[in-house]
């Protein structure tokens, strides 16, 4: 761990580290053009877009698509503190050379996913909240254990113009890990009658209990996750898991069974589905417990703390592991790559909110929250992040349990043109 001198020397101040620098991106296509994992999936992308198969409507819902998410990503990215965006940027970085690195020697074992996280989640380290993390690159694969691969230098990460400023690792390791089976944590209730009329009016509210119910009658619990608003339109929408709320036409009931919404959108690679409000309805956009209304989303790192908000297990805490858990054969910087946290989470749970900070405590590192101000500990704080899909179902190193996984929230704002009812 740095000593504070070199974490904070002499003159920091949280304005200047906010502020973007000369040499960092200015505008989302600066940010575009430096981000190799970024421009490495749109060129994907857009390849399977001018393919014979795809389809030229496709191509401009997933242009429009792209265009949206980089402004969020973007947006998301420049509200970090300084040291923060550095190691956004260089856990791209990593990213995007361990694809160039694996396509070198192709390992003689089928890889499920790739990520890069902290190293103190894989080994009995004590230092858990260093503002700095050692990283390094995961593959989940077809192992019995955990199998060295190679490492990339400090000077791999600097030939892909990616970072202004030299990583202060020398060496990160690649290492395979057994691949994780995820499930979607539902449970299914038995149908009930279509609620009587004249009900009374109910306070919809983000973690609360929802149910989807197919035409058949079946209901699919889980939790709603926050609400979000049409481009032109004042009334606010309902948003969670897709396998909690089900397709386009489904109702969503509260705990009580009574209607109170019918899903609009739903997307089966996000898997979030978003419903609009059938009145009377009242809505309470603090989360529940804290009395807080989410904040406008920030970009992840490994390590930032977390939390998350179900309807089963109520608040949960935990760190990032993974930022990015990208499937190799999916396109996409963000639209197939799930967030993976230590949060434990329950059957019934799916489609809560993941939110960044521990309770009212921002997600920072003990040493920054010391040195910054209520303002900037305010963007850190309950900072909207992702919707719950599923939970692994084993466990990961010597540190974790059981990971859960979040659909990023930035990339279902894009998808659908929607704003976020944030503080």
């Amino acid at each position: 761990m740095s000593n504070d001198s070199e974490r904070f020397p002499e003159g920091w101040r949280e304005a200047a580290a906010l502020r973007l620098d000369d040499d960092e991106p200015q505008s989302p296509e600066q940010f575009l053009q430096g981000d190799p994992w970024l421009g490495r999936e749109v060129a994907r992308f857009r390849e399977f877009g001018d393919s014979s198969n795809a389809r030229y409507g496709w191509r401009m819902q997933v242009e429009s698509w792209f265009r949206g998410a980089l402004d969020w990503q973007y947006a998301a990215w420049r509200r970090l503190l300084r040291p923060h965006r550095d190691q956004v940027r260089l856990e791209r970085a990593l990213l995007a050379l361990a694809y160039i690195y694996l396509a070198d020697r192709v390992p003689d074992f089928p890889v499920a996913n790739i990520a890069v996280g902290a190293t103190a989640f894989f080994r009995d380290d004590s230092v858990f909240l260093d503002d700095i993390p050692e990283l390094a690159v995961y593959v989940y694969a077809s192992v019995s254990g955990v199998v060295p691969l190679g490492a990339l230098e400090r000077i791999d990460v600097m030939s892909v113009g990616a970072m202004s400023r030299e990583p202060r690792q020398d060496v990160f390791p690649i290492v395979a890990l057994p691949a994780l089976a995820f499930s979607a944590l539902k449970s299914v209730s038995s149908p009930t009658a279509t609620s009587p009329a004249g009900r009374s009016q109910t306070t919809l509210q983000s973690g609360m209990n929802v149910f989807g119910r197919t035409p058949a009658g079946l209901l699919t619990p889980g939790t709603g996750a926050m609400f979000v608003e049409h481009s032109g339109r004042q009334d606010p929408s309902f948003l969670s898991a897709r396998h909690v709320l089900g397709r386009t036409g489904s109702d969503v009931l509260d705990a009580s069974r009574q209607k109170i919404g019918t899903v609009v959108y739903d997307d089966p690679v996000l898997d979030v589905s978003i419903a609009d409000l059938d009145p009377p309805w009242s809505v309470d956009f603090r989360l529940p417990t804290l009395s807080i209304v989410p904040g406008a989303p920030i970009m992840l790192h490994s390590l930032m703390p977390v939390q998350m908000f179900g309807s089963q297990s109520g608040l949960q805490t935990g760190y990032v592991m993974h930022a990015n858990f990208t499937g190799p054969s999916q396109p996409g910087a963000s639209l197939s790559n799930p967030i993976m946290t230590t949060i434990t989470a329950r059957p019934g749970d799916s489609g809560a909110l993941l939110c960044s900070g521990d309770h009212l405590q921002p997600g920072l590192a003990a040493p920054y929250q010391q040195v910054t101000s209520a303002a900037v500990r305010d963007i850190y704080t309950c900072a909207a992040l992702g919707v719950l899909q599923g939970q692994s179902q084993q466990g990961v190193g010597p540190r974790v349990g059981q990971p859960t996984v979040f659909t990023p929230i930035v990339d279902v704002l894009a998808a659908y043109n929607l704003d976020p009812l944030v503080r």
